[in-house]
């Protein structure tokens, strides 16, 4: 019977490691383009509110909505229930989370 050597475990260098967020961003095109949707309008004004996009190409509508709540799951955008319902603005892992996609 074979014996196996244990090995420890070493971690990627972080420009080359990839987090689950970011493996599941690039794993669905409609969920990168969503967050870039937001971070683009996000990045100019952190504080405004902006209006929750209502289409996406190649996207039904309620797979949208889902795509809206899986950003919110991970941290990446924020929805304002008060004076502005149904608006939205990237949060700051939002833009951290797109910065780690590899880019090509």
């Amino acid at each position: 019977m074979p014996i196996l050597s244990w090995q420890p475990y070493e971690r990627p260098h972080r420009e080359t490691a990839m987090t689950d967020e970011s493996i599941a961003l690039t794993a669905s095109e409609s969920l990168l383009h969503l967050l870039t949707h937001y971070v683009e309008r996000t990045t100019p004004d952190r504080q405004a509110w902006h209006d929750r996009l209502m289409r996406l190409d190649r996207c039904e509508p309620r797979d949208l909505s889902k795509l809206h709540g899986k950003l919110i799951a991970f941290g990446w955008l924020e929805q304002n229930t008060g004076v502005l319902p149904a608006c939205y603005r990237a949060t700051r892992a939002g833009v951290r989370a797109l910065e780690e996609v590899p880019v090509g």
